[in-house]
């Protein structure tokens, strides 16, 4: 487990992926990663938000959000 300020980040000690962290912007919630074993992955999700990764909603109260990102499948 990583720590900084307040969240706490979980990685698998065989892989390094990074299942799931406590929310530091809210810290009795979790976020998870969806794609970690379970067979899912980006092109199964509908939309991904995404954030400015410069700004974090713990530091001025709402989420930085600059769009959304999808996956649009050729139709070849």
């Amino acid at each position: 487990m990583v720590r900084w300020p307040k969240a706490k980040h979980r990685f698998c000690r065989k892989c390094g992926i990074h299942p799931f962290h406590q929310l530091r912007s809210e810290p009795d919630r979790y976020g998870l990663n969806l794609t970690c074993g379970n067979g899912m992955t980006i092109y199964d999700l509908p939309e991904i938000p995404v954030f400015d990764g410069q700004d974090h909603p713990a530091n001025g109260g709402a989420y930085p959000y600059v769009g959304v990102m999808r996956f649009e499948p050729n139709e070849n």
